[in-house]
């Protein structure tokens, strides 16, 4: 293990070296007026603590996934069916969200689908009950699955299409339930 000393290795091209390079030409720019930009850059500098402190703590981990539900399984295993996991338990890596000024649109336009198409199913369903019974248990789970990964993953509004996709399944189920009459429930 070597100390860190910031002084860039002389012809070396790996990206921990251009790192170092580029922290030693930085130029951080005094932002008292600009509180706005100040808190981003902030912000920025935050992530970047985080990922230098994730790294430290997982480089030098032996057994980094003892303890998990990937304790039985080969290293290689790991690594080829859950990258992400393989990378952040090796060396601290998270991947980076995504940034698109069409995410946050995107996101509104799923909302109003959603609302739109649980109206059209609760109508359908409390009319005759023709919803698929089964069909609906399984969109329900899925529904709570897929909110509970984007709430760990603090996607708050994509994670609101699938709370109400639970509850329109929900309405669904008790129209199939009203209107079961003599028959059983369907597929």
């Amino acid at each position: 293990m070597s100390e860190l000393d910031f002084e860039p290795i002389k012809d070396s091209k790996s990206n921990f070296n251009k790192v170092l390079v580029r922290l030693k030409k930085i130029k951080i720019p005094d932002l008292p007026n600009d509180i706005y930009k100040k808190k981003a850059s902030e912000k920025f500098w935050e992530s970047i603590l985080y990922d230098i402190e994730n790294y430290d703590k997982h480089i030098h981990n032996k057994t980094p996934f003892k303890q998990t539900c990937y304790e039985t399984c080969s290293d290689t295993c790991v690594r080829k069916f859950d990258r992400a996991f393989w990378t952040y338990a090796e060396v601290g890596f998270q991947k980076r969200s995504f940034v698109s000024i069409y995410k946050f649109p995107s996101k509104l336009i799923s909302l109003l689908l959603v609302i739109i198409s649980g109206i059209f199913k609760i109508i359908r369903a409390n009319q005759d009950g023709k919803a698929s019974f089964y069909g609906n248990i399984l969109y329900s789970l899925n529904q709570v699955l897929t909110f509970s990964i984007l709430m760990a993953d603090e996607e708050y509004v994509m994670s609101i299409p699938k709370l109400g996709g639970f509850l329109v399944s929900i309405f669904i189920l008790y129209g199939i339930f009203s209107n079961v009459g003599e028959n059983d429930i369907g597929l």
